[in-house]
């Protein structure tokens, strides 16, 4: 809405000044819904992993709109830095693997547990229950529903402070889960993997929870059908 008000305001004149109030007054954001009876099957199957060492998950598309450069400078900064960790990097990758995942693969074998698409979900679902941090370097994202699956299956997330994170997060817990820059990350994640904060772990996965589809389903519903009787007055 704040960006409504923006290109409002760049307009010479013959601007209706309730404009923006209308709007808020006739919209609603809907979540995206996840179907999560597979990853509670996985819940139910494997128990949380008390790891020697954390594991960071990155699960993301390997493009460019996700900042992999980011992440993999960000894990190569741990390891100069004596911090021990284990990683696993997912996700689908469309063409040829960009370049920083090249180096990752010469500077971090040691580190790497799995690197590249898993085909089968059980699997991938797995994965995410095997880890102790999600991290995202995104610089674009419409929802973040690979973040949300990894918070509904213990993971701590790690995440910029942008995008749809802060509304993925409960706000009492920006500080602790919320990172302001790339610049920073390198520090953010050395005291986090030091001292996760895992007695917010509950509260991670409760506010995932609250995009199960078969929550929002009955939502929506009521929404079609509330707009449905609208329009037929």
């Amino acid at each position: 809405m704040r960006e409504v008000e923006r290109v409002l305001g760049l307009m010479p004149d013959h601007v209706p000044p309730d404009i923006p109030q209308r709007l808020r007054e006739a919209s609603e954001v809907f979540p995206v819904g996840i179907d999560f009876r597979p990853h509670c099957a996985v819940r139910e199957e494997l128990p949380r992993p008390t790891n020697p060492r954390p594991v960071i998950v990155w699960n993301h598309r390997w493009e460019y709109d996700k900042a992999p450069e980011v992440m993999v400078e960000a894990l190569m900064e741990l390891k100069r830095r004596g911090i021990s960790f284990q990683a696993i990097l997912c996700g689908q990758s469309f063409q040829k693997a960009p370049v920083p995942f090249e180096k990752v693969m010469k500077e971090l074998q040691e580190e790497i547990l799995h690197m590249g698409f898993f085909p089968n979900v059980h699997d991938y679902l797995a994965a995410l229950r095997s880890g102790d941090v999600v991290l995202s370097t995104s610089r674009h994202e419409f929802f973040g529903v690979s973040v949300v699956e990894a918070m509904f299956l213990g993971c701590l997330p790690v995440l910029p402070h942008a995008l749809s994170y802060p509304e993925i997060i409960p706000p009492a817990l920006h500080p602790h889960f919320l990172y302001k820059e790339a610049a920073v990350l390198p520090d953010f994640l050395t005291h986090f993997v030091s001292r996760p904060p895992a007695e917010h772990r509950a509260e991670l996965e409760e506010a995932a929870s609250r995009f199960d589809w078969k929550i929002l389903a009955p939502r929506l519903d009521d929404i079609v059908e509330e707009t449905s009787v609208r329009g037929r007055r």
